[in-house]
């Protein structure tokens, strides 16, 4: 996969009321909430541009007069639907951030840089074996990180990197939306739950939702629930 310059979206009409935007983090893309089952309908970025999407994602919106969205955003995404809903917050009644901290370090950004650029297959394969516990691998995670170990280059990957090390979460800035939730696993090792929670405690319509036995990438048939009112 070569960087893309723009998102490009589909809506998927599930006829329900209300339509959740769908973010997907670092080195993956939306095939990562196939397991998600909740009462939304979906739009989520075919083409993924970490750095056009608010802007392609508002003239979207606009293009097709949809008045109002539920975001949720995960890892990366998570970054991106707080500066949304910092932007346009006439049209977010409610947002969910899975995954996220505070802020990535400058030497974890500089340190996975030099790793990817050593050996991507090697380092990518290491991530996505930090990203989700291993009793909860099966064939379709199987498969899906191996297309992404073909198709993302490292032009892509150390782009989005860099993109992502000057993200910071800012509460004040997202504090005025009606319903926040977070959703985190408990063991995750990409983004600590510790920074999660203290986010969780500077926001006043916020609630934090662990999921035990779990690490960074929380979608899966048994934790739809969380995802839930």
């Amino acid at each position: 996969m070569i960087y893309q310059s723009t998102s490009k979206f589909k809506f998927v009409d599930r006829k329900y009321n209300k339509t959740l935007v769908l973010i997907p983090g670092w080195a993956t893309d939306y095939r990562i909430f196939y397991f998600l089952d909740i009462p939304y309908n979906y739009l989520f970025p075919l083409n993924f541009s970490p750095m056009e999407f608010q802007k392609n994602l508002k003239e979207y919106l606009g293009n097709n007069n949809i008045k109002e969205v539920s975001i949720l955003g995960f890892s990366l995404g998570g970054f991106i639907a707080s500066e949304f809903v910092s932007e346009y917050c006439g049209i977010i009644p409610e947002i969910f951030l899975v995954g996220i901290r505070k802020k990535y370090k400058k030497y974890e950004i500089e340190q996975t840089i030099k790793s990817f650029k050593k050996n991507k297959s090697e380092s990518l394969g290491k991530f996505y074996s930090m990203c989700i516990l291993e009793q909860k691998q099966n064939l379709f995670w199987k498969k899906l990180f191996k297309d992404y170990t073909n198709d993302f280059s490292l032009q892509f990957l150390v782009k989005t990197l860099l993109y992502l090390g000057e993200k910071e979460i800012q509460p004040e800035k997202i504090n005025h939306i009606k319903k926040i939730v977070l959703i985190h696993g408990q063991n995750d090792k990409i983004a600590p739950l510790n920074e999660a929670i203290e986010i969780k405690n500077s926001l006043k319509n916020a609630e934090i939702k662990i999921i035990k036995d779990t690490g960074h990438l929380v979608f899966s048939q048994e934790n739809n629930s969380y995802f839930y009112g």
